[in-house]
Order: C-alpha cells, then structure tokens, then sequence
C-alpha cells in the first residue's frame, strides 16, 4: 500500500482570510549536494554528438532572412522599374502632345 503525502496543517485566519500554514506539519526541503562549480570539467563527446558552429551567414540563411532580404530588394527593384517605366510614358505622352500641337499649328498657317 502507497504511503499518503503529508499535508500542512492550514488553519484559517477568519481577519486577513489568509491560510496560515502550521510548521509543524511542513515537510522538509530536500537537501541538494554542493556543486564546486570551480572544478567543474567539461569533457569532448563523441564526433557524431557535436554540433557544428553556425556562422554568422548560415545563421541569417537557416533563419530566413536571406529571403526576406532578397524579397524586400526585389519588391524595391520592381517599384523602381515602375517608376522608371511611368516616367518613361509620362515623357512620351508629352511628346506625342507636342507633335500634336506642331502638326496643329501648321495646319492653321
């Protein structure tokens, strides 16, 4: 048969409605071994447990941010070319406009 858990005798504080723990009936805290953390060693592992160091490069790939980088350049190379190419009709548009006029005016002298 499974021994019960000893449970803190809590008694009720009718003023502060607050429990308050008895602590006869509180289990001690288990004890934890000191660790010299100055003497600690670490030792190698077997070659198929390492971990390779990640550069600096494979990191911004592995996280995505090449990507992320390449679609922001690309949306900003396409936008210049739209601008480019709006200026580029602009342009023409006046120069057909002033053809028009040219041909306009001539046919009135």
């Amino acid at each position: 048969m499974a021994a019960e858990p000893v449970l803190p005798h809590i008694e009720w504080n009718n003023m502060a409605a607050e429990p308050i723990i008895s602590p006869q009936n509180v289990p001690p805290e288990p004890v934890l071994p000191q660790v010299d953390w100055n003497s600690l060693q670490i030792t190698g592992q077997y070659e198929e447990d390492r971990m390779e160091i990640v550069s600096e490069e494979q990191m911004y790939v592995l996280l995505g941010l090449r990507d992320e980088d390449e679609r922001a350049q690309k949306k900003e190379e396409d936008n210049e070319m739209v601008r480019a190419m709006r200026r580029l009709y602009k342009l023409m548009i006046l120069q057909v406009l002033q053809f028009l006029l040219v041909i306009a005016f001539q046919m009135k002298l």
